[in-house]
């Protein structure tokens, strides 16, 4: 009975009916729509900080932001989209190009090309420097570029690999392989790999020849993304889309999955958003329907705003959302940086800022 109902989950791609409510420490809260706007653009992805200066990306653009007076300025423009974006503590800079690998600038600001094998070029989609300037990268799927992740979750792929890269030699290795999409990763003081498996919704730790030692984030009610750590150990994880029980249904409906991705356009699909969907024909759950002109903030929306802030341990301690009526949905990367938190919504093009610890407590 358990299992039909899908309260147990057997491994990572036995996709039940049931989505955990959010509760405790992830109750829903209207923080990020309270937090301050910094900047708006168009596809803010990544953030890191670099000589006290906080860098994000948007499209093809690596920009700054200047802590003094809050001054956004242009580092440099690529000619393709930046994916991915890491700085090690030596000041070594890397972003990762759609389709063309990895650029590294040292602190002599000499840019450095690495390639990766072809077909991990495409979805690189988070970066890390380990203490000796090593880089690992996550790439979400090996058969889908970063753009088609909603189509790598219909497909129920677990193509994902983690790589590590030495600079020096420009070489690569294959560290973990056959992931549910890795989204985020970062190293935790033991040495182990953070890994968030975005279609297995969990948080794992890997031992650093790749081998997985515990769960530490499991059942997750949203699709985790990017990770980062501060000086004191803890953590963030930010959650890109919900999970909804529609999804879980038809994700155990191959013949459905099948027609659905091969006769309609993808604004029709039914399934996550980093946004509200802007097409016409994108089909409403019942619970989201407005009701004279307005969104219930529990309606069952297909996108969402979370960050959930952890202990060493990773128990997680409290949270930051935008719910259904809120607009900061799509969160794609957060971290702390001096006594703020700063996180990018993805779905509404902000980079938001808020005091560290501003949430509720539990």
């Amino acid at each position: 009975m358990m299992r039909l109902f899908g309260r147990r989950q057997a491994n990572p791609s036995d996709h039940g009916l049931y989505v955990p409510t959010m509760d405790g420490p992830l109750r829903p809260n209207d923080h990020l729509d309270r937090a301050s706007i910094i900047w708006t653009g168009a596809h803010i992805d990544d953030l890191a900080v670099l000589k006290g200066e906080l860098v994000f990306t948007s499209e093809n653009r690596l920009l700054s932001l200047r802590a003094e007076d809050g001054e956004v300025t242009l580092v440099k423009a690529f000619d393709r989209q930046i994916t991915a974006l890491a700085v090690a503590a030596s000041g070594l800079l890397a972003v990762a190009l759609f389709g063309e690998g990895l650029w590294l600038r040292a602190a002599d600001n000499q840019w450095q090309q690495i390639a990766l094998p072809e077909k991990s070029n495409a979805c690189v989609t988070a970066l890390h420097f380990d203490a000796d300037d090593g880089l690992y990268c996550a790439i979400g799927s090996n058969t889908n570029p970063i753009s088609a992740w909603r189509r790598d979750l219909f497909e129920r792929n677990a193509h994902g690999e983690i790589l590590h890269v030495q600079p020096a030699q420009a070489r690569v290795r294959s560290v973990a392989g056959d992931l549910h999409y890795p989204a985020g990763l970062v190293l935790d003081g033991n040495g182990d790999i953070i890994v968030a498996e975005a279609w297995a919704h969990r948080v794992v730790a890997l031992s650093p020849q790749g081998a997985l030692k515990r769960t530490l984030l499991a059942d997750l009610p949203a699709y985790p993304g990017r990770l980062s750590v501060d000086g004191a150990g803890h953590y963030l994880v930010s959650l890109f889309a919900p999970r909804r029980q529609i999804y879980e249904f038809i994700l155990r409906e191959p013949g459905f999955l099948q027609d659905m991705l091969a006769k309609l356009e993808e604004d029709e699909w039914v399934g996550p958003t980093y946004g509200r969907p802007r097409s016409a024909n994108y089909p409403l759950l019942q619970g989201e329907v407005r009701q004279m002109g307005v969104m219930k903030p529990w309606a069952p929306s297909s996108s969402y705003g979370l960050v959930i802030s952890c202990g060493g341990d990773f128990a997680p301690i409290e949270s930051w959302h935008s719910r259904a009526d809120g607009q900061m949905h799509g969160i794609s990367a957060a971290l702390r940086f001096g006594e703020h938190m700063f996180a990018a919504s993805k779905g509404h093009g902000c980079l938001l800022m808020m005091r560290a610890g501003s949430g509720d407590a539990h």
